[in-house]
């Protein structure tokens, strides 16, 4: 029954995940803020001390209800299962804690240091962000514009054309890569990842060695068969020595359902005990001689990595004339990189398409998170979604008064390229769609030139986006730091 229970649940939030992130639908918000790096880095500690209640009362439910990474584990396990013909056996595997608590122990460091970076490639919710997003996505929106023709010929107006964006060579590629890393493994080995690479995963296991309710042994009936370890996804339960490590265990139940002679229980800790779950206790914890050595290997190459993240940021931040274009509540370069996972929510969700993943030149610390690019399109003036949805407060939400008041940029006008210029024409096209009227159009002799007023510039992009040269005559660059301005 439980493992029934949580099979619906789980393909319930992993279809709100999915059609949330691939705009099928527009609720489902909130699970992408209940995730525990996400709350981590948005200072929500009401969704990260829920989550670690949770854990503490019930075990790693977490990893098999509420993340979606961890599902879309299950679902490839299961069909690679299922197209073998035959159920593959898991076994049981020992911990291997140096590796996954080193992970942990990096990405605290990271988190403390402002390097969002590395968190982010490592989450399972960033990471099943990015694989949506650049792999399902695409694949989405070409089904969708093949049905809508032949839906409208029908009198059906349910799916609209969508033009398909390519994002990026390295955003694919990193997508492919997560998605390719962690489907072999989920396929051959189950929640191998969840229990040695995954950060979230690690915290979590710390947490359940205490959970109040977890899986347990009756060790009168278990005949030692053997067939609990050979369903358990997570690899934990050792059936010879009738033990099971309840840190590595997820609350998948499939034990419960396997097992013949009724031996397992999902129960109080304290309702059934034995020689070997002490013995099991201790096997294992991590030593604190184990823990000492993993940390000082751990911090070692996170102090690297945050002082070489610093040294980036700094050099962004004094670099003044070509800082990139953040979104809208981005504030500036060094907070907005602290606090963005690359979940790329932002990206999908934007109806103009503006807002790209970065790219490789601005350093690795940068790479995939995302700026305004305005070749792609310009930022809506009554538009303020991206705050709205950001997870981890890396685009601070603002009212939509406050975002058309945001000044993220600053347009400059270069007369060499402009088309009044090159091809003796008349133009006009930035000033006609600037929703602030910031720009306007001066005569000088027998031609009319853009003239741009700074303090009603909000760097929106829509003349660069809309002028018809090229390369383009008008250019948002980047400021040092949002402001609020007091464009009217």
């Amino acid at each position: 029954m439980l493992k029934k229970v949580r099979i619906a649940v789980a393909l319930g939030v992993f279809c709100l995940f999915t059609l949330f992130f691939l705009n099928i639908i527009n609720s489902g918000g909130i699970l992408a803020k209940v995730q525990i790096i996400p709350s981590l880095l948005a200072a929500n500690l009401l969704s990260f001390m829920v989550l670690s209640l949770i854990t503490l009362l019930f075990g790693r439910i977490y990893c098999s209800l509420i993340c979606p990474l961890g599902i879309l584990q299950d679902m490839v396990n299961w069909l690679v299962r299922k197209s073998l013909g035959k159920k593959r056996p898991f076994a049981y595997r020992r911990p291997w804690n140096r590796l996954r608590y080193s992970i942990l122990i990096v990405v605290a460091l990271a988190l403390v240091g402002g390097v969002a970076m590395l968190p982010g490639l490592l989450d399972p919710y960033s990471m099943y962000g990015r694989i949506v997003t650049h792999l399902m996505g695409p694949l989405w929106l070409t089904i969708n514009n093949f049905l809508a023709p032949i839906l409208e010929r029908h009198g059906l107006y349910y799916l609209m054309k969508q033009l398909i964006y390519q994002q990026g060579q390295e955003v694919f590629l990193v997508a492919l890569a997560s998605l390719f890393i962690v489907a072999l493994i989920a396929g051959k080995y189950g929640r191998l990842y969840c229990n040695t690479l995954c950060p979230v995963g690690a915290w979590l296991s710390v947490l359940s060695r205490f959970s109040l309710f977890h899986v347990a042994v009756d060790t009168e009936k278990c005949n030692h068969c053997g067939l609990c370890a050979s369903n358990c996804k997570a690899g934990c339960i050792d059936s010879k020595q009738q033990q099971i490590d309840h840190s590595r265990c997820v609350d998948c139940f499939n034990c419960l359902s396997a097992c013949p002679q009724g031996a397992l229980f999902f129960t109080r800790h304290t309702a059934l005990k034995s020689t070997a779950d002490n013995q099991q206790a201790t096997d294992n914890a991590l030593s604190r001689r184990q823990f000492l050595k993993c940390g000082m290997i751990s911090a070692a190459g996170a102090v690297t990595m945050v002082m070489q993240a610093k040294v980036e940021a700094s050099a962004e931040e004094t670099n003044k004339n070509t800082p990139p274009v953040l979104p809208p509540g981005g504030e500036s370069l060094q907070r907005f990189s602290t606090h963005c996972t690359s979940c790329h929510l932002c990206v999908n969700k934007c109806p103009n398409q503006v807002i790209q993943p970065g790219k490789m030149n601005k350093g690795i610390f940068s790479m995939l998170q995302p700026v305004m690019d305005y070749q792609k399109g310009y930022c809506s003036y009554n538009c303020h979604f991206c705050g709205e949805i950001c997870p981890t407060q890396a685009l601070k939400e603002l009212s939509l008064e406050q975002k058309r008041k945001m000044k993220i940029g600053q347009a400059v006008y270069t007369r060499s390229r402009c088309v009044v210029e090159t091809d003796g024409v008349s133009c006009g096209n930035c000033a006609i769609h600037c929703p602030t009227k910031a720009i306007t159009l001066i005569a000088d002799k027998d031609k009319k030139i853009p003239s741009i007023d700074v303090s009603k510039c909000i760097g929106c992009g829509s003349c660069e986006y809309h002028c018809p040269a090229n390369p383009r005559a008008m250019h948002v660059v980047g400021l040092p730091k949002q402001v609020i301005g007091q464009v009217s």
